[in-house]
C-alpha cells in the first residue's frame, strides 16, 4: 500500500510539469498540485500551508474549484513542509523536502473524511521532486555547487553539466561566451556584447542554485537563441550561519601548456572571502551577505606559430618563406623575432560584494532587496591566454577594468487566496574599459597595428575603449491565478537600456597576407612601394550614447485536461524601440533609419502524457527571436560615416599611405575610402522555431532517465552584403597544385573588378536572408547509490548547419560571394557533434556498528569530480591571396580569390572540415571535514583540473593554400594544432589549488 502511494506521488509529480514551459518565474521555485477525494475529484477551498521553519517562510493558498493550487515565488531551498487544512477532512502533512530552482514541485494529495491523519515522509517526497525536471534543462543543485571541483570558484563553469543543445547560433553567441544570465530574475548579462567581461556578477559562495535552460524556455523568460542560466542567490535564516574560505593556486601545481615550448609561466593566486546569514528582526527580516576578493600574478607567453612566418618549432622566423631581397627579409625577420616567445607579466585584483534582505510580512507578502558590486582590474590582462600562438598577447593586449553592479527589489504577494503576484524592479550597470599598454608596443613602429596572415606583430588597436558603459532599468510583473483545473499566468516586462560608448581612434592597421609582402614594405629600401593588402583607420567623434527599450508580454495556461494528460499553451510578444541615427549619408538615405520589427511574437506550447505510473512523454513547440544586440545598433548608428567611421584603403587607390605612415587627421583622408553600413528596410529579427520531444522514466527508486530530441530551424539570420561592386565581367581560372607543385585541378571564379560608387569603400547592407538548422538528441541519467554516492551523466549529440558566412564586427556574417549565402552552406562553426559530461559525489561512511576509530577514519571524506568527453569545434580552410593574381582581371580587394573582400575560405572545399580533435579532461576534488563542537567545522580541499593532463587542441592551422600569380599552392601543416586554450587559466593543461573553508 505504501509503495503504491509512493508510485502515485511520483506519477503525479511527473504529470504536474508538462515541459520546461511549466517552470516557475526566473529566480524562483514553486509548489503546485491537486487535492482530490477518493474518486479523484478535486476538493475546493482547502487551505494549503507551505512553511520553512529555518527560513521563517510561511505561505498560504486556497485550492480552486477543482482542487488545484499553485504557490509561486518560492525561494529555492530545502527544509520545506506542506500542510493541508479543511473542515470535515483529516489533516495531511509532508516531511521536509526541497524546492528546486525552476520546475515546480507537484503533489497529488488524496484526502477524505474517513482517512486518518496522513504524514508523508521525506523519503517518499524527495523522488517526487527529482522527476519534475523536464524539457531540455537541468538544475545545478546546492550540493553540486558546494562539493564539485570548480576552476577558480566560477559558478558559471557548472553550466557545462547541462545538455547544451540550445547554445547554437552562428551570429549572436559563441560556445565560449556565457549563456544569457539572470540573477534572481534580473537580466545582468551585457546587452551590447555578451562576450565582454567576466560573466559572474556574484561569487559562487553566494549562489543557491543554477537552472540551465537549453531549449524550450517558458514564456516568462525573454527570447534567447542561446542558453539561459537562471541563478538564485542564498537567503538568510533563523540561526546565525557563515563561512570563511581561501583558495590558493601556484604555478608549481600546474603543468606547462603543450604549446609553451618548454616555458612554464609563473602563477600565484589567492581567492578568499566570507559569507554570513542571520536574522535581523523578530524572525521576519533576514540578511545574507558575501564578499570575495582575488589577487593574482601570472604570466603569458606570446608566440608566433603561423607556418607562413615561423619554423615548425615556432622559435625562429622562417626566412625561406620570404621571397624579397636578403636585406629586406633579414630586417623583417629581426622585427618579427622581437615579438616571438616574449613573456608578458599580468596581474589581477578584484572584489565582489553581495548583500540581501528578505522581509516576510505574514503569509501574504514577501519583500526582498539586494545589491551587488564587482570590480575587476587586470593590467595586461585584456587577453588571458597562457600561450598565444597568433601574437595576441602583444598585438591585441591592453589593460582591462570592469565595474559591474546591480540593485534589485521585489514583492511577492497573495492578493487573493488563489492568486500570486510577483513584481520586480532593478537597476544594473556594466562598465568595461580598456586602456593601452604602451610597454607592449614594438619599438620600431610604435602604436601602428600590423597583421600578417592573421598574426598580429604590431601594436594592439582599439585602446582606449569603453564597450560599453551600459545601464539597465527593468520592471517586470507576473500574475498567477488558479481556477478549476487550470493555472493561468500573465506577465509584462520592460527594460530601458543605455549604452555609452567611447569608440577608438586607433593608430592604423596594415594587413599583409605574406611574409614577403611585409618585408618589401618594412625595409624602406624600395621607396613608395605598397605591397600591403589593405589599410584601415578610424576617425570621428569617439563618444556617443544609444538608448533602447525592450518590451515583452506573455500569457500562459497550464491545463490538466484529465488525469493522464496536461497541456500548456501560451504566447509571448516582444518589441524593441530603437534609436534614430544622429545623421544620414546623403547618398544612402537608409543610413538614417534603423528598422524596428513589429511582429516578434510566437507560441509556447507543451503537452505531457503519462503512459504508466513511472513513464511520461512530453512535447513542446516554441518560437524565439534574437533582438538587436547593442553592438549591431551601435554599428548602424555610425554607419553613415558622418560622425565616426572606418576607412579601408587598398594600395592601388590614390592617396593610399606608405608604410609605416598613418593619416594624421580626417582632412588627409583621400576620397573613396570611407565605409558605409545600413540595414535593409525590411530587416527582421532572426527567428528560431524549436520542437522538442522527451521521455522521462523512473527506472528504479533512485534511478531516473530522460531522453530528448530537438529540432531547431533558424530563419532570417543576418548577413552583410557589400553592394559597392560593379557587375562582374571577368572570370579567372586558378591552377591548384599539389604538394609536389604538380597541377591537379582548375578552379574558375568570377572576379569583382570595379566599384559602383567610387566615393565609398565598403557599402554594407545588413540583410536577413540566411538560415540555420540544428538536430539534437540528449540522454540524462541520475543515479543514487545509497547515501554515499550520487552520479549524474548527460550525453548530447547534435548537428548544426548554416549559411550565414563568417561573423565580423559583432553585427553579422560576411559571405564568400556578395549577396549570395547559398555557396556557404555547411556545418556551423559551433557544430559540436558529441558531448558527454559525468559528475559524481562520493561520501563514504563507516557501516553501522563500526568501531569509533573506523568512523573517525572514514567519515568526513568527500571525493567528487567532473569528467568530460567532447569533440572539437570545426574550422574552415583559408586561402592567403598574395596580391593581384591575373593581368587583365584586377581585383577590388586582394584578400579573396574573387576580389570581393568577403570570407577568404577555400571556395572549392567544404566548410568546417578541420576539427581540433576530442577533449577528455577530468576534474577532481578530495575534501576532508573536521568538526569542532556542534557548530564549527573545517574543510580542507585539494582540487586538480585535467587531472591526467590530457591536453587538447582548441584551434588548428587553417591556412590551406597560398595564391600567387593565379596558382594555388598547398600550405604546410594544414590542420595541425596550434593552441590549447582554457577559459579560466588560459590553458587546459593540468592545474590545481588547495583550499580551507571554515563554516559555523
Amino acid at each position: 500500500m505504501q509503495r503504491t502511494f509512493g508510485l502515485t506521488l511520483i506519477l503525479w509529480a511527473i504529470l504536474g510539469c508538462p515541459g520546461a514551459r511549466a517552470q516557475s518565474s526566473p529566480g524562483f521555485g514553486a509548489v503546485t498540485g491537486a487535492v482530490v477525494d477518493a474518486y479523484g475529484e478535486g476538493i475546493p477551498d482547502t487551505k494549503v500551508i507551505l512553511t520553512n521553519a529555518q527560513k521563517g517562510i510561511e505561505r498560504t493558498f486556497l485550492t480552486s474549484d477543482d482542487g488545484i493550487f499553485y504557490i509561486a515565488g518560492i525561494a529555492p531551498s530545502d527544509g520545506y513542509t506542506l500542510k493541508l487544512q479543511r473542515t470535515g477532512f483529516a489533516s495531511w502533512e509532508t516531511g521536509t523536502f526541497e524546492v528546486p530552482l525552476g520546475p515546480p514541485v507537484y503533489f497529488l494529495i488524496p484526502i477524505s473524511p474517513q482517512t486518518p491523519p496522513t504524514h508523508v515522509e521525506a523519503s517518499v517526497v524527495m523522488p517526487t521532486m527529482e522527476t519534475t525536471k523536464n524539457g531540455i534543462n537541468q538544475e545545478v543543485t546546492p550540493r553540486q555547487l558546494n562539493e564539485l571541483p570548480s576552476p577558480n570558484q566560477r559558478w558559471v563553469s557548472f553550466t557545462a553539466l547541462a545538455p547544451w543543445v540550445g547554445a547554437f547560433n552562428p551570429i549572436f553567441t559563441s560556445p565560449t561566451s556565457p549563456p544569457y544570465l539572470l540573477i534572481d530574475g534580473v537580466k545582468v548579462s551585457n546587452s551590447f556584447n555578451p562576450n565582454t567581461g567576466a560573466p559572474e556578477r556574484v561569487a559562487q559562495d553566494a549562489v543557491q542554485a543554477v537552472d540551465v535552460l537549453a531549449n524550450g524556455f517558458p514564456a516568462a523568460f525573454p527570447s534567447s537563441f542561446g542558453g539561459i542560466a537562471d541563478v538564485a542567490t542564498r537567503n538568510g535564516a533563523l540561526g546565525y550561519h557563515g563561512d570563511a574560505y581561501d583558495f590558493f593556486s601556484d604555478g608549481g601545481m600546474a603543468a606547462a601548456d603543450r604549446y609553451a615550448a618548454g616555458f612554464k609561466p609563473a602563477e600565484h593566486r589567492h581567492q578568499g572571502g566570507a559569507s554570513v546569514a542571520a536574522p535581523v528582526y523578530r524572525h521576519k527580516i533576514f540578511f545574507f551577505g558575501n564578499y570575495e576578493g582575488i589577487y593574482g600574478q601570472y604570466e603569458g607567453l606570446n608566440r608566433i606559430t603561423n607556418p607562413t612566418i615561423a619554423d615548425p618549432t615556432g622559435m625562429f622566423v622562417l626566412q625561406s618563406n620570404c621571397k624579397a631581397t636578403g636585406t629586406q627579409c633579414a630586417a623583417a625577420a629581426k622585427f618579427i623575432q622581437s615579438r616571438m616567445n616574449v613573456i608578458v607579466p599580468r596581474t589581477v585584483h578584484s572584489g565582489t560584494a553581495f548583500a540581501k534582505l528578505d522581509f516576510y510580512k505574514g503569509d501574504r507578502h514577501t519583500f526582498s532587496l539586494e545589491a551587488s558590486g564587482t570590480r575587476w582590474v587586470s593590467p595586461n590582462g585584456a587577453q588571458n591566454e597562457a600561450v598565444s600562438p597568433d601574437g595576441s598577447l602583444l598585438g591585441a593586449n591592453g589593460n582591462l577594468r570592469e565595474d559591474s553592479r546591480f540593485v534589485r527589489g521585489s514583492w511577492v504577494g497573495t492578493p487573493h487566496a488563489t492568486t500570486v503576484n510577483e513584481l520586480r524592479l532593478s537597476w544594473s550597470r556594466d562598465d568595461v574599459t580598456g586602456t593601452p599598454s604602451s610597454q607592449l608596443y614594438p619599438g620600431a613602429t610604435g602604436a601602428l597595428g600590423i597583421d600578417i596572415a592573421g598574426t598580429k606583430v604590431g601594436a594592439a588597436q582599439g585602446y582606449p575603449f569603453t564597450l560599453p558603459d551600459e545601464r539597465r532599468r527593468e520592471v517586470s510583473d507576473s500574475f498567477t491565478k488558479a481556477f478549476n483545473t487550470q493555472v493561468m499566468r500573465f506577465g509584462v516586462d520592460v527594460c530601458w537600456i543605455e549604452d555609452s560608448v567611447q569608440k577608438i581612434l586607433d593608430g592604423g592597421m596594415y594587413d599583409y597576407t605574406s611574409l614577403t609582402a611585409f618585408a618589401q614594405d618594412f625595409s624602406g629600401i624600395t621607396v613608395g612601394r605598397k605591397t600591403y593588402t589593405s589599410y584601415s583607420q578610424q576617425f570621428g567623434i569617439p563618444q556617443r550614447t544609444e538608448r533602447t527599450v525592450d518590451f515583452g508580454s506573455y500569457f500562459q495556461d497550464t491545463w490538466r485536461v484529465f488525469s493522464r494528460l496536461s497541456v500548456i499553451f501560451g504566447a509571448r510578444y516582444e518589441k524593441q524601440l530603437l534609436p534614430t541615427p544622429p545623421s544620414a549619408n546623403p547618398t544612402y538615405y537608409e543610413t538614417g533609419i534603423i528598422p524596428a520589427p513589429n511582429i516578434d511574437g510566437g507560441p509556447r506550447v507543451g503537452v505531457s502524457y503519462s503512459s504508466s505510473p513511472t513513464t511520461v512523454f512530453r512535447a513542446g513547440y516554441d518560437w524565439f527571436f534574437a533582438p538587436y544586440p547593442g553592438q549591431a545598433i551601435d554599428a548602424l548608428e555610425i554607419g553613415s560615416n558622418q560622425n565616426l567611421g572606418t576607412v579601408l584603403v587598398t594600395p592601388t587607390q590614390t592617396g593610399a599611405p606608405i608604410f609605416p605612415n598613418a593619416y594624421t587627421s580626417a582632412l588627409s583622408i583621400p576620397k573613396g575610402v570611407a565605409s558605409v553600413m545600413y540595414a535593409n528596410l525590411k530587416l527582421r529579427d532572426p527567428r528560431s522555431s524549436q520542437l522538442d520531444i522527451s521521455m522521462e522514466k523512473v527506472l528504479a527508486k533512485d534511478t531516473f532517465l530522460t531522453i530528448s530530441v530537438a529540432a531547431t530551424r533558424g530563419i532570417r539570420l543576418w548577413t552583410l552584403n557589400d553592394l559597392n561592386f560593379a557587375p562582374p565581367t571577368k572570370t579567372v581560372s586558378y591552377t591548384i597544385d599539389n604538394a609536389l607543385n604538380v597541377p591537379t585541378a582548375i578552379y574558375n571564379s568570377t572576379v569583382w573588378s570595379g566599384k559602383s560608387d567610387l566615393n565609398s569603400s565598403n557599402v554594407y547592407e545588413v540583410d536577413s536572408v540566411a538560415r540555420s538548422s540544428r538536430n539534437a538528441a540528449t540522454v540524462q541519467l541520475r543515479k543514487r547509490f545509497g547515501d554515499a554516492l550520487n552520479v549524474q551523466g548527460v550525453y548530447t549529440w547534435e548537428h548544426c548547419t548554416d549559411n550565414a558566412g563568417y561573423p565580423i564586427n559583432g553585427v553579422a556574417g560576411v559571405t564568400s560571394v556578395p549577396g549570395d549565402p547559398a555557396p556557404d552552406k555547411g556545418s556551423s562553426a559551433y557544430d559540436q557533434r558529441h558531448r558527454a559530461v559525468l559528475n559524481w559525489v562520493w561520501e563514504p561512511k563507516a557501516p553501522a556498528g563500526a568501531f569509533p576509530i573506523a568512523r573517525k577514519l572514514l567519515d568526513g571524506w568527500v571525493l567528487s569530480g567532473v569528467a568530460t568527453w567532447a569533440t572539437g569545434l570545426p574550422q574552415t580552410e583559408q586561402v592567403m591571396v598574395q596580391g593581384q593574381q591575373v593581368s587583365g582581371a584586377p581585383m577590388v580587394y586582394t584578400n579573396s580569390l574573387n576580389g570581393s573582400g568577403g570570407w577568404d575560405r577555400a571556395p572549392f572545399d567544404q566548410i568546417a572540415t578541420l576539427r581540433p580533435g576530442p577533449m577528455y579532461p577530468v576534474n577532481a576534488r578530495l575534501a576532508r571535514t573536521v568538526r569542532f563542537g556542534e557548530r564549527v567545522r573545517a574543510q580542507l580541499m585539494v582540487e586538480a583540473f585535467n587531472v591526467f593532463n590530457t591536453q587538447f587542441n582548441t584551434s588548428v592551422n587553417t591556412i590551406a593554400y597560398t595564391a600567387s600569380g593565379g596558382i594555388l599552392k598547398p600550405a604546410a601543416f594544414l590542420g595541425a594544432g596550434n593552441a590549447s586554450y582554457g577559459q579560466v587559466d588560459g590553458t587546459n593543461a593540468r592545474s590545481g589549488q588547495v583550499a580551507l573553508k571554515i563554516t559555523f
